[in-house]
């Protein structure tokens, strides 16, 4: 069994330093979808995560930074997206993350 496919257990092996160490991690990053971890914005390591799964196709609904998003994706990720709709608060593509 994998860790983290029960996280009530993966919870229970980590001490109240490391779950309070945790928690000021998440509320740090919360809402800031573009906070990169490593070389990729946490929204990318998501998105990824979902391409894993089969899915191509997204529609993210923004408020707050949509200009930063959609500019990311215009601009540093222009060759893994087809845009399908774009206005000033949502982006819809497709997304191949595959090396060319």
């Amino acid at each position: 069994m994998k860790l983290f496919d029960n996280t009530q257990v993966a919870f229970a092996l980590k001490t109240d330093s490391q779950l309070e160490r945790a928690y000021f991690l998440f509320k740090m990053i919360q809402n800031q979808p573009m906070v990169r971890i490593g070389t990729k914005p946490i929204l990318m390591h998501i998105i990824d995560n979902y391409v894993e799964q089969g899915y191509i196709e997204f529609v993210l609904c923004l408020g707050y930074k949509s200009n930063t998003i959609i500019n990311y994706f215009l601009k540093e990720r222009k060759k893994n997206i087809k845009i399908l709709f774009k206005d000033k608060t949502h982006i819809k593509f497709e997304y191949n993350n595959k090396k060319k």
